[in-house]
């Protein structure tokens, strides 16, 4: 598994990330969205705000010495900056730039000639819901619960200044290590001791209920994908108030599972390629059960334009399994789902 996955490598990649000197991936975008001077922002009468901004790369502050400053008030969130200098009067929201009703129109075209049970939840951050299907339905979310166990771990060491190289148990497993293992290699064992160490510390049922997930829980496995896409949301948009750092080696372990799968919404990498008008970056983390067959794919998906550098972010979460479908008929369905939201929307957004 080494040898394949080059584990030790990216472990160690990661860490230096943290530390300021390399950032890994795309984990840059994530951060800068939260700790940037917003370019531009525009704010409507209507709820969907669409965030267009340029932002420049900057260095985290470290967290292997680190220092344990708190998240403060300095640089709000971008949907409570209300001065004039941070209106775009050319932004659009979601509404006035896509067309949601033939978007619409053309996903339901897919599912209903594809096997499958799905729900699905897409949504700008922050804004405008552009799709959403059976989004309140309790579903198995498989590996895509494993981000809302990393965000629970982060906030537990931010809350008592420990630090990300400090061991977790007698195992002298870190929990850099056993993250890094659990986002980007989905392995269960790290899984079960980062869940087993919240479990001695909290109420799994609370814990997870303080985040304001109703119907999420990590013991049974159970979520909606509304509910998945909402933790997507507010840890992009840094409602849950993690540190930079935390921030950033999260994103960047986010941002290698991406690049590890080819295939659903991953395929928007080679679609995009050699697009003229906008580059993408995508944050997910994918489940999958063979027996029952079931997919899940949650995301966060960036689009940069080229010539403005401005960017755009999209949450996007599918689910699908049961109802006469195997496996490669369930990932068949969600890269035409992917391609579809390319040409209905992506190809959109910079127009």
């Amino acid at each position: 598994g080494d040898l394949i996955y080059g584990r030790r490598k990216f472990i160690e990649k990661a860490a230096i990330a943290t530390t300021g000197a390399v950032v890994v991936g795309g984990a840059i975008t994530a951060t800068a969205y939260h700790l940037q001077q917003q370019k531009s922002v525009k704010k409507t009468d209507s709820p969907a705000i669409s965030f267009r901004q340029s932002v420049e790369p900057h260095s985290p502050p470290e967290i292997l010495e680190g220092s344990h400053k708190q998240p403060s008030n300095e640089d709000p969130l971008p949907e409570d900056r209300g001065d004039e200098n941070t209106k775009n009067p050319d932004s659009k929201t979601a509404a006035e730039g896509y067309n949601l009703e033939n978007f619409a129109k053309n996903i339901e075209g897919i599912l209903k000639t594809s096997k499958g049970e799905w729900k699905i939840f897409i949504k700008e951050v922050s804004g405008n819901v552009l799709y959403e299907k059976n989004k309140d339905a309790l579903l198995h979310p498989a590996s895509s619960i494993k981000p809302l166990i990393a965000l629970l771990i982060f906030r537990h060491l931010q809350k008592n200044n420990i630090l990300l190289n400090s061991k977790i148990d007698s195992t002298q497993q870190s929990f850099l290590e056993a993250l890094t293992l659990m986002l980007v290699e989905s392995n269960e064992e790290a899984t079960e001791r980062l869940t087993k160490f919240l479990a001695t510390q909290y109420n799994l049922r609370d814990l997870v209920s303080s985040f304001g997930l109703k119907r999420t829980s990590i013991e049974p496995r159970q979520s909606t994908s509304f509910e998945l896409g909402t933790i997507l949301d507010q840890s992009f948009i840094q409602k849950l108030e993690l540190r930079s750092d935390f921030i950033t080696f999260y994103y960047s372990l986010l941002t290698e599972a991406a690049k590890r799968n080819t295939n659903r919404l991953s395929c928007l990498f080679e679609t995009t390629k050699n697009q003229q008008e906008f580059d993408i970056e995508i944050y997910k983390k994918p489940g999958t059960l063979l027996n029952p067959p079931l997919l899940v794919d949650t995301a966060i998906i960036t689009v940069i334009s080229k010539k403005t550098k401005e960017r755009h972010f999209f949450v996007f979460c599918i689910h699908g399994t049961g109802n006469g479908a195997n496996f490669v008929d369930l990932e068949k369905t969600t890269t035409s789902l992917a391609m579809q939201f390319y040409s209905d929307i992506l190809q959109h957004t910079f127009r």
